[in-house]
């Protein structure tokens, strides 16, 4: 061996036993002294072999430390962030529709082995997807899905990701990231998310027939117990509420389930059994004001005095619902617009009054921001967007912490109408 060789190795050996120096003598030490008793470190010591060791062993103090111990080390390297982060251009109820439809039999089947809230899955009855999201964290979950092999070793929980590739290549073009996580969107919602696909076997799918919408009139989840449901043949939906004289839903695609309501007691409420379920109105979007900068009524519309009329069937059985305020009748008519894959609407709010009515205003939107549009369209809280048609141009202004589009009505010859193109 050369000089510089030798002088490697003899450091190197200088390292190594100056760590076992720094490491073993402290350990054997602290070893040594276990097996004795002292008052403090200045008292003698007394021999008393393993006894610290069975006193310690057979204290419940130590096992509750050591308990507290491990899972503070558990939780602290559960609550590792390793899942890519994901930001979604598409709404949120586009994001939690395509989740839906991922956990549903015509996706990644989640529902075959999975139960959802009280309906049981047609294979092992797997975790509760409803509570899902109350239990694991949203890391964790994201993780586990693109690969549970790795976290559980031979689970019989198949992966939707192998080799990393998405086997559903059509929702968000195949990305696993981006499909996981609108999967967690959707479970958040807990016992309020929609039913996937492949559970209700049962189920009373009422369908627009003939080219003519279906009506459902009965309780319905998110309106008054008067919500008034109308599906539509153009792929689209409305829940109107004659409480609050106002139209409260929205939804595209498939239209209601009337098992709830058609089969034993009916208790409860049921939710729309489409996707892309959008709130538009929280009450009545017309109101007589002191002033353009006079906040908008909270009193219900009617301990106001609002009395509804009920609603008429044109040609196509297309219902216009009718209410009146004082001398003023309001005419709300949906009609809905085909689209490639959904419809939307084409809101027509008419006024008639037997004597002049100032001040008189629409509220198009409230939300927490309305983003005004280059095509004359506005953004409510990048979940829908409205263009307004109405010989009055529409404002936005501040109200208690929100935004809203309002615009003012006209009667001419006791007349008014506004216009309302609705997406969503």
């Amino acid at each position: 061996r050369t000089g510089s060789d030798r002088a490697l190795l003899w450091a190197f050996g200088a390292g190594v036993a100056v760590t076992l120096l720094l490491i073993l003598v402290p350990v054997l030490d602290a070893i040594r002294l276990s097996l004795y008793h002292a008052e403090s470190f200045i008292s003698i010591r007394t021999w008393v072999g393993l006894a610290n060791y069975t006193r310690i062993l057979s204290d419940e103090t130590f096992w509750h430390a050591l308990r507290v111990g491990l899972l503070f080390a558990v939780v602290a390297l559960d609550k590792q962030t390793a899942a890519p982060s994901v930001t979604f251009e598409e709404p949120e109820s586009r994001v939690k529709s395509t989740g839906r439809h991922l956990v549903g039999d015509q996706g990644l089947a989640c529902v075959k082995c999975h139960t959802f809230g009280g309906i049981r899955s047609t294979g092992i009855q797997a975790i509760n997807l409803q509570t899902m999201s109350s239990r694991l964290r949203e890391d964790w979950f994201r993780r586990y899905l693109f690969n549970p092999q790795a976290y559980r070793p031979g689970t019989r929980m198949p992966t939707g990701f192998p080799n990393g590739q998405a086997v559903e290549r059509e929702s968000f073009g195949g990305d696993p990231a981006k499909q996981i996580a609108s999967i967690w969107t959707y479970l958040k919602d807990g016992d309020r998310a929609g039913i996937p696909d492949g559970l209700l076997a049962e189920a009373i799918e009422l369908k627009p027939q003939d080219g003519r919408p279906v009506l459902y009139r009965n309780f319905i989840e998110g309106l008054s117990p008067r919500g008034i449901a109308v599906g539509y043949p153009e792929q689209c939906s409305i829940g109107w509420d004659a409480n609050q004289m106002s139209l409260g839903l929205v939804w595209h695609g498939k239209f209601i389930d009337a098992s709830m309501h058609w089969v034993g007691r009916g208790a409860g409420n049921q939710s729309p059994l489409g996707d892309h379920v959008t709130r538009i109105d929280e009450t009545s979007p017309v109101a007589i004001l002191p002033s353009a900068d006079s906040p908008w009524p909270t009193q219900p519309p009617r301990e106001r005095g609002y009395k509804f009329l009920g609603y008429e069937l044109d040609a196509q059985h297309r219902p216009a619902f009718q209410y009146r305020t004082g001398n003023l009748t309001v005419v709300d008519f949906l009609e809905p617009v085909a689209g490639e894959k959904e419809g939307s609407f084409r809101r027509h709010l008419k006024f008639e009054s037997e004597t002049p009515v100032e001040n008189l205003y629409v509220r198009v939107a409230s939300g927490k921001s309305i983003e005004s549009l280059p095509d004359g369209r506005y953004s409510i809280d990048k979940l829908w967007t409205v263009k307004v048609a109405s010989d009055q141009p529409a404002f936005l202004r501040d109200s208690e912490g929100h935004k809203e589009l309002l615009v003012p009505v006209s009667l001419m010859s006791h007349r008014g109408q506004v216009t309302l193109e609705i997406h969503w």
